[in-house]
């Protein structure tokens, strides 16, 4: 245990997390980088200017939105005027900054200022969790680590409350909460009734307002996945893409899981104030990485914030300890938990991609083609619908299932032709994806589309028949 720096030392830590929080957006450009943050864009839009919980307004669909407070949260900017890219950016930046603060605050109060510090750095620095800029990333670890925080502070009702915003901030944090009240039950002798009451009045204020405002209660997002995975398109699995994070990154997010594990082996074995808050967070992570490996889901990017996170915080304590247990007996070697710190900070921050890819802008430039040579009431089907959805005013058929329950079924037993007749778009535009080769490759393929758009990366064809039967 560590004794804490005094309130300015602590106050500076967090402006400065802050900052770097910032400077990690701006050092990315000017827009994320990943299409589906996008759509959430598209519904906080329709949301503003009236249209509805809706992705194509006027058109029955299923609901995308995997992170229903988020978009309720970006509406609200739609609807003052502010650009919702901007409104994305500060959510991520306050969201993450609440994550580290809220994380140094659960660790400081145990008596582990240092290791606070440390795992608060570590996780604003990772670039799997940069990357995911414009989802509902920042606030979903902001959700969990404040609730952790307000259980071991004993705020009961705000822990319900804490609970009920991690499962609004993405549905399978809904993980979580039996972990949490379980361990709450166990080491109070007695049932949580104040933090069920209040998690349960936030629950029925969601439901309230979604019978009211919504068509929809749940996100469909899972069925669709689902059937990704199944339909062999997508060539990993979610253990695959985790093994892949230190490729993909520099391989500063494998450092942080080799020196997370160090931490787990302290907690275990020294750190006993930290076994119960940390054990949840592990347990939930576990439980959450089996459910996914289990329904065989693709790896997309943000769905390892949660590892990371999880590593982050033991790997603070790790490095706490290791930095204690040199000053009591080799006072200079102490230099080497620090330059671990800061190289693991530094490989990651430089990971962040810089700039969105390539074709991001060519998306954009293919929207606009769209808007001025297509007709208002043109159907656009594409790949990946989150760009041109944002760019464009036009309908846009989603053949993966996001927005639209009816691909679901076909997805799954991996039929990728089926959407050319039944939902008929006028126009398709593709990207090269593996998920697009059977229609492209489609020996009907020449005589049911005609292109009209390419440039480096992105082909427009409009629909100009139909599929043989």
């Amino acid at each position: 245990m560590t004794a804490a720096p005094s309130r300015r030392a602590t106050a500076v830590l967090y402006a400065a997390l802050l900052l770097f929080a910032a400077v990690g957006v701006w050092h990315q450009g000017r827009r994320p980088g990943i299409d589906d943050a996008y759509i959430y864009f598209r519904y906080a839009r329709n949301i503003a200017d009236g249209s509805g919980w809706t992705y194509n307004p006027g058109r029955a669909g299923a609901d995308a939105v995997t992170s229903p407070l988020y978009v309720l949260l970006l509406s609200i900017f739609a609807r003052l005027g502010i650009n919702l890219i901007r409104a994305g950016d500060a959510l991520f930046i306050g969201g993450m900054t609440l994550c580290a603060c809220a994380t140094h605050a659960l660790l400081a109060r145990l008596r582990h200022w240092w290791a606070g510090a440390a795992a608060a750095v570590l996780v604003v620095a990772s670039p799997t969790v940069g990357v995911t800029r414009g989802m509902e990333t920042g606030l979903f670890l902001a959700s969990i680590a404040l609730a952790l925080y307000l259980w071991i502070s004993e705020r009961d009702v705000g822990l319900g409350i804490g609970l009920a915003a991690v499962v609004l901030a993405r549905p399978d944090g809904i993980i979580f909460v039996p972990v949490v009240l379980a361990a709450k039950w166990v080491m109070d002798r007695r049932p949580p009734v104040k933090t069920m009451l209040s998690g349960a009045a936030v629950a029925v204020t969601w439901l309230l307002f979604g019978a009211l405002v919504a068509d929809y209660l749940l996100p469909d997002t899972l069925a669709a996945k689902i059937a990704q995975g199944r339909s062999g398109f997508w060539l990993t699995d979610f253990f695959d893409g985790l093994r892949d994070l230190p490729k993909a990154y520099g391989r500063a997010d494998g450092i942080l899981m080799v020196i997370g594990l160090v931490g787990l082996v302290v907690v275990t074995l020294r750190a006993q104030s930290l076994r119960w808050p940390l054990g949840v967070l592990l347990g939930a992570t576990v439980v959450q990485m089996a459910f996914y490996q289990a329904l065989g889901l693709p790896p997309y990017r943000w769905y390892y914030v949660l590892p990371v996170y999880c590593a982050s915080v033991f790997a603070g304590v790790a490095l706490e300890w290791t930095a204690l247990a040199l000053l009591e007996r080799w006072r200079p070697l102490v230099v080497l938990p620090v330059a671990a710190l800061v190289a693991v900070v530094a490989v990651g921050f430089a990971n962040i991609p810089h700039g969105v890819q390539p074709p991001r802008d060519e998306y954009e430039a293919a929207a606009e083609w769209i808007n001025g040579h297509t007709p208002r009431h043109a159907t656009v089907a594409a790949t990946e619908i989150g760009i041109l959805g944002y760019y464009t005013d036009r309908t846009v058929i989603d053949y993966l299932g996001l927005t639209d329950r009816s691909a679901i079924e076909p997805l799954g037993r991996g039929d990728l032709t089926w959407w050319v007749n039944h939902l008929a778009p006028d126009y398709w535009m593709t990207v090269g994806f593996p998920m697009e080769g059977p229609a492209r490759n489609a020996p009907w393929f020449g005589t049911v589309f005609h292109e009209v758009y390419r440039n480096g990366y992105v082909a427009i064809y409009q629909r100009v028949g139909r599929a043989p039967v």
